[in-house]
């Protein structure tokens, strides 16, 4: 997994190895460029798609647990080497913060609302691809 080119690509926000919906078939992003997203799927193969192709799932629960995350695990960024959390709300919603520590005064918060999005925010802090076992 890795950050595309944001020079180079169609969806900045969108890395290698990314989970999205495409005609209610989830796909993982394995290439990009200015015009298309190409994806792919064990079953019905490689295709390329534009970036209205292409709906993100939303993040769950269950979806944490295909990643093997729970709520307040620590990651470890190993740029800075402080630790997140990842936290939800009564509604539901996901959020990534950085590990209690009153030194740094107010925590930021970064919500989570789709799996791409999680997936991006693991890689940017651990710079390793968290691969699921089963979709």
């Amino acid at each position: 997994m890795k950050n595309f080119d944001v020079h180079n690509n169609i969806n900045p926000f969108l890395i290698q190895g990314a989970l999205i919906l495409v005609d209610d078939e989830i796909y993982q992003v394995v290439g990009m460029n200015l015009e298309s997203i190409l994806i792919s799927n064990d079953i019905l193969g490689e295709k390329s798609i534009s970036n209205k192709e292409w709906k993100p799932i939303k993040l769950t629960e269950n979806w944490l647990k295909k990643f093997d995350i729970q709520e307040n695990l620590k990651i470890r960024n190993v740029s800075t080497n402080l630790d997140w959390i990842i936290k939800s709300t009564y509604g539901g919603m996901f959020y990534l913060t950085k590990y209690n520590d009153p030194s740094f005064g107010e925590n930021p918060v970064i919500g989570l609302k789709y799996v791409h999005e999680f997936q991006a925010w693991i890689y940017r802090l651990t710079k390793k691809n968290k691969r699921i076992s089963e979709i």
